[in-house]
């Protein structure tokens, strides 16, 4: 028992989490480990070099299925029988890490030239000028407070003042109402008289 390690000691060894442990246990990459009569896990020191080389494994980008199959080689037979193997992943891990490399130093490089481009743009325009070439505050949206402001300004400085559309009390009265006699003038006067005149006659002409 004392070469034999819990699932914390044997997670603290390896890097490797307990739930990861676990599963790799039930998707049977390793062997079900002994347990202690109390049911807690027991792992040897095969069994903690084996989930160093799994860990190794996955860091190369093996899926479970190939990592499954190069522990069981690893531990069924002799090392010089899946070196070469291992060292076939190894040089394809180098070369897609050697590939990245080299797509983020040429991420780097514009990432330097857009920063110097911008950094010159923002020390050659004047102050209060923006990079569309606007002055700051100009082509601004009208406010709509603004626009009643106005409309108000140019009713109170209309003639009648108040308003629009509606005139003074008296030419709304005279609009509502036909004017009296009183108010027409004396010529206005004298054709309603000869008017009057004229139907008394026709009527006197119809009774005889």
């Amino acid at each position: 028992m004392a070469d034999t390690l819990t699932i914390g000691g044997v997670a603290r060894q390896t890097g490797l989490p307990v739930e990861t442990i676990r599963f790799y246990e039930s998707a049977g990459v390793i062997p079900a480990p002994a347990r202690t009569p109390a049911g807690y896990r027991l792992y040897t020191t095969t069994d903690l070099r084996r989930l160093r080389l799994i860990r190794q494994a996955r860091l190369l980008g093996l899926a479970l299925p190939e990592v499954k199959a190069l522990v069981e080689r690893a531990f069924a037979s002799e090392c010089t029988e899946f070196a070469d193997q291992l060292l076939l992943h190894i040089a394809r891990q180098r070369a897609d890490i050697e590939r990245r490399i080299a797509e983020l130093a040429e991420l780097r490089e514009a990432l330097t030239m857009l920063e110097s481009h911008v950094r010159h743009a923002q020390a050659a325009a004047p102050p209060g000028l923006r990079h569309d070439g606007s002055r700051l505050g100009e082509g601004r949206l009208p406010s709509p407070m603004g626009a009643t402001a106005r409309r108000g300004r140019a009713r109170a400085s209309s003639p009648g003042g108040g308003r629009r559309g509606r005139g003074s009390g008296s030419d709304r009265a005279g609009r509502c109402h036909p004017p009296s006699r009183s108010a027409l003038p004396p010529a206005g006067k004298a054709a309603g008289r000869r008017a009057v005149a004229a139907r008394h006659r026709r009527r006197a002409g119809r009774c005889r």
